[in-house]
């Protein structure tokens, strides 16, 4: 999440870089060798002709601002649990153990109970101080190993799509190497407009490579539609639908609910998020801001 530092791969990332004559004064360090050590590599070329290292101990940051249809959630849920509970399905709760109800959509769409608990480790709704778990070991979970075959936390849930985790390769240490490549260290701050009741999301997340985390997550996991063997199930939280072409309508979407008897495909899934704005920042660091403070006014855009 700092420029400056090895990933898991033992790679340092990209960083911005100065020429030495932008730093005249030395606020900044010199960049790291091709060696990958922190060590400059001077050969023919002495320290004052080595370029600088802007990034070092900063990061970038990602922002987004993201309309949510919570209205229309709560309908899409309350309407499938209705059909659910009135059609084929309405035995559904003698096999995993509760009724089927609006919450438990919510759930499974999700990969979370409202009050944050996982539903591995709590497949059943009830109250949260019953889990066999203490709450700070909740989030000690493999999809693989423990959920292998997406019965407590669907395969396209959201956050089995953010963070698989081991779920493609269950028990596969390096599996979970990969996956923690792509991690984010994300908040987010909901928000409800003045005047029109708007309710939405600020989004924030910050890494070393806005390609691999962020943009790697979105693109390849949320809005995968054939994510771990699924048929056109992007993410039924943050996914958007898929168009084959600019004439092409937008293919309808789905969600499966695995169960003992067998799938639940959930139909006429809607996009309950809209992003409405955003940007890609870089955060610097102590150094950096040292020589931003030292430029004169109006050099740099300051």
């Amino acid at each position: 999440f700092i420029i400056g530092y090895k990933n898991n791969s033992g790679y340092y990332p990209m960083s911005p870089t100065l020429p030495p004559e932008a730093d005249v004064a030395g606020s900044l360090p010199v960049v790291i060798d091709a060696n990958l050590t922190r060590f400059p590599d001077f050969g023919d070329e002495t320290l004052a002709d080595a370029e600088r290292d802007l990034g070092r101990n900063g990061t970038f940051l990602v922002l987004r601002e993201l309309k949510q249809d919570v209205e229309g959630f709560h309908a899409f849920a309350e309407k499938a649990a209705e059909e659910l509970n009135a059609g084929a399905y309405q035995d559904l709760y003698t096999v995993i153990g509760q009724k089927p109800d609006a919450d438990w959509i919510k759930a499974k769409m999700m990969g979370r109970w409202q009050d944050g608990r996982p539903l591995i480790g709590n497949p059943v709704n009830n109250d949260p101080e019953a889990s066999p778990d203490p709450k700070e070991r909740e989030n000690d979970f493999a999809f693989g190993s423990d959920d292998p075959q997406g019965l407590a936390c669907p395969f396209g849930s959201h956050i089995r799509r953010t963070n698989p985790r081991d779920s493609k390769h269950p028990g596969d240490e390096a599996e979970q190497i990969v996956s923690n490549r792509h991690r984010l260290l994300r908040r987010g701050r909901p928000y409800v407009r003045k005047g029109t009741g708007e309710k939405g999301l600020l989004f924030a997340s910050i890494g070393t490579d806005i390609e691999r985390q962020f943009e790697f997550v979105q693109q390849f996991w949320s809005n995968a539609p054939a994510f771990h063997g699924l048929d056109n199930e992007p993410d039924p939280i943050i996914g958007s639908d898929s168009v084959c072409t600019s004439t092409e309508e937008a293919r309808p979407r789905y969600f499966s609910i695995p169960t003992p008897v067998g799938p639940i495909r959930l139909e006429g899934l809607q996009n309950f998020v809209e992003t409405k704005g955003g940007g890609y920042f870089f955060l610097p660091g102590k150094q950096a801001l040292g020589w931003l403070a030292e430029q004169p006014a109006g050099v740099i855009g300051m």
